[in-house]
């Protein structure tokens, strides 16, 4: 890392430049955004002074009563601490602070560290010792080895980086997607500029970390029952309205449009089931409740039926009408977005940069960023032509897209793009045009020409799912993030076949023994935090578990997928359960099956070793017989009758009877 400061002969207390070189890792940053091994922060050794020693001893006095019996919290709780010690959450002694901010820093800065508190951590670590502190900062958002992989607090110092060191973040640009993503490149340079006076305030970082919270909070509320039947109740008065807005147009009450049996013609009956156009929530089905869960007030909600006009004349009005009336909606909302571009292009930021001079701070920032996305393109555009199989495609993928966000925030692909397109890539005809219409026409290149050949051939997902080729996203390759927000959600879903074929050759693969440098399938993981993991492993498991329970059986927030709550209300019991088995069989109920039964017959063998450690995995596990055996009468339930031989050829009915029977009585013996 690159600390700015004065030049030799400064103060002792400033770390200068070459100060901060010389006390770098003898193995510079790579700025290679694709090196494997960046080098990783050496932390501060902490250092014990006398006063902490004799603190310590104090301490150790002062504490001899309680250690005489480590259980008593009583004892314990009654004692005078030191100054400077605390008890902890385990009602234990412990030091309120270390002597060193660095130190602080570290174990304080996590994802729910309040933002003053964080700033007020790094500037006492960069006061105590500049280099260190740039190294913990670099360390936050580290997401290779040794890293936090905390995006949002890695912004944070990296923006108050900006305000309070602007040239030591310049002089280690290159160093970001080194530990974290090129795309933390084109967020620091938005946040910078619109953390201007003319800058949005919503697309600034504190702006950006609101927006990130309240859609949060708003996902969780929608989740509840309560709030579910105001959305019910909403869009039931929604359609109503709407369509009453349309019988407005034929100046004809609406109750003269739709059949006599049509709720919103007949308040309060339920209508029967029938063919239409529109998506409205379905009568039951018969001998079923004719109402919806009660609203406000205790009032039951009555059972729509899909629309049905007396006619298809009025049917085709109707589609035209939804469809004038969507096309209007559209149109309105295409307006209000280019006034609010026309508004940022004209008086932001992005208008204040280029007005800048070259040493303007944040017109350096600008482009710098803007070299290391072009050098990074010319070389794999190089490397595409001569050798495909060679690249990487990490420029291609992250390099900012023609009207996405952050060119958007920034126009930074205009100045990328002119940069790019040049030589044998650049038009004769755009030297004749004005610069507005120049860059509109390099736009339109930039994407055929440089970003969608490089996305194309490094198979970056985003390429084939927006034109819905399937059949091309390589699922080998996929990041871990990607897979881990739509691997269920988009790929499972439209490319069942192949992503579900994929999972299972991973994990042959994952289980079977390797060759050194043999090279396999696998599902990648590398970017993905410990809780996210477990988070995933504990929604599979409420999606199997025998024993039932929902989202309030696990943490806060680890409730069910949103696709698990798009049930249709009409459906039976009985469809409800076949299907809810069937979903459970698919995320592998099937392969618990399996495994319960070959467990029961490994301890039908009586193999003293084999049955110690199946009792000890058991045990560790904390599952009893009992539901193993309840595992196997489900199975056996659902195995179905061979009346006449063919469909269960092993008899695999009878024998699971047998594995009840034993595990039952074997359940029922003493010590088991």
């Amino acid at each position: 890392f690159q600390q700015a400061g004065n030049p030799r002969g400064s103060p002792p207390h400033t770390v200068t430049h070459e100060d901060a070189l010389d006390q770098a890792p003898s193995a510079p940053p790579s700025t290679d955004p694709q090196s494997k091994h960046p080098p990783a922060p050496r932390l501060p050794t902490h250092r014990v002074t006398e006063q902490a020693v004799a603190t310590m001893a104090d301490t150790f006095a002062a504490l001899s009563v309680a250690t005489t019996n480590s259980h008593d919290d009583a004892a314990i709780a009654e004692l005078p601490l030191p100054v400077g010690m605390v008890l902890g959450e385990n009602q234990r002694p412990a030091f309120e602070a270390t002597d060193s901010a660095a130190l602080n820093f570290f174990f304080s800065v996590v994802p729910d560290v309040e933002g003053d508190e964080l700033l007020r951590l790094l500037e006492a670590a960069w006061n105590e010792d500049a280099p260190t502190a740039l190294r913990l900062i670099f360390q936050t958002g580290n997401v290779r080895e040794g890293g936090k992989m905390d995006r949002d607090n890695f912004h944070r110092c990296l923006l108050w980086l900006w305000e309070h060191k602007p040239e030591t973040v310049l002089l280690n640009l290159r160093a970001i997607p080194t530990h974290t993503c090129l795309k933390d490149l084109l967020s620091l340079l938005t946040f910078a500029m619109h953390s201007q006076a003319s800058g949005d305030p919503a697309l600034a970082l504190e702006g950006a970390l609101a927006g990130k919270r309240k859609a949060k909070e708003h996902k969780a509320a929608i989740r509840s029952k309560a709030v579910k039947r105001q959305r019910r109740v909403a869009r039931r008065d929604r359609r109503l309205s709407l369509k009453e807005a349309f019988a407005a147009t034929l100046n004809q009450p609406l109750s003269a449009l739709l059949l006599s049996d049509e709720p919103a013609a007949v308040e309060g009956e339920t209508a029967t089931p029938s063919e239409g156009d529109a998506a409205t929530p379905n009568a039951p089905k018969e001998g079923g409740d004719s109402t919806h869960p009660k609203g406000e007030g205790g009032t039951a909600l009555p059972k729509f039926s899909k629309v049905r006009w007396v006619s298809p004349a009025v049917k085709f009005e109707w589609d035209a009408f939804v469809r004038a009336r969507d096309e209007d909606l559209a149109k309105t909302a295409k307006a209000q977005r280019k006034a609010r571009q026309a508004g940022l292009d004209a008086d932001g930021p992005a208008a204040e940069v280029r007005k800048r001079q070259g040493g303007d701070a944040l017109q350096r920032l600008f482009d710098g960023v803007v070299t290391v996305f072009v050098e990074g393109l010319l070389e794999e555009l190089e490397t595409l032509r001569v050798n495909p199989a060679g690249l990487g495609g990490l420029y291609g993928k992250w390099a900012p897209s023609v009207g996405g966000a952050h060119d958007k925030a920034t126009r930074i692909v205009d100045a990328i793009a002119a940069r790019v397109l040049v030589g044998e890539r650049a038009d004769a005809t755009w030297g004749g045009l004005t610069e507005e219409e120049a860059n509109a026409a390099r736009r339109v290149a930039y994407t055929r020409l440089v970003l969608s050949p490089l996305r194309a051939a490094a198979l970056v997902p985003e390429h084939f799912i927006g034109k819905g080729e399937w059949g091309g996203v390589d699922y080998d390759r996929m990041p871990s993030r990607c897979r881990l927000l739509f691997g269920e959600r988009v790929f499972a879903k439209h490319d069942k076949e192949r992503y579900r074929a994929f999972l299972h050759v991973a994990q042959v693969a994952a289980l079977a023994k390797k060759e050194p440098g043999e090279k396999v399938k696998s599902v990648k993981v590398g970017a993905l935090l410990p809780h996210e993991v477990t988070e995933r492993g504990w929604k599979a498991w409420l999606k199997v578990s025998r024993l039932g329970g929902g989202a309030e059986a696990g943490p806060p927030g680890w409730g069910h997928d949103e696709e698990d709550e798009e049930e249709e209300e009409d459906e039976s019991e009985e469809g409800k359960q076949e299907r809810q088995y069937l979903l459970r069989l698919d995320r592998g109920l099937f392969t618990l099956q399996h495994i319960d039964t070959t467990l029961a017959y490994l301890i039908a063998e009586a193999i003293p070793a084999i049955e110690g450690r199946i009792k000890t995995l058991l045990h560790q596990s904390d599952v009893s017989i009992a539901e193993v055996v309840t595992v196997m009468e489900e199975f056996q339930t659902n195995i179905g009758d061979d009346k006449d031989g063919t469909s269960d050829p092993l008899k695999m009915k009878e024998v699971a009877g047998d594995l009840i029977l034993f595990l039952k009585d074997y359940a029922a013996q003493p010590e088991q």
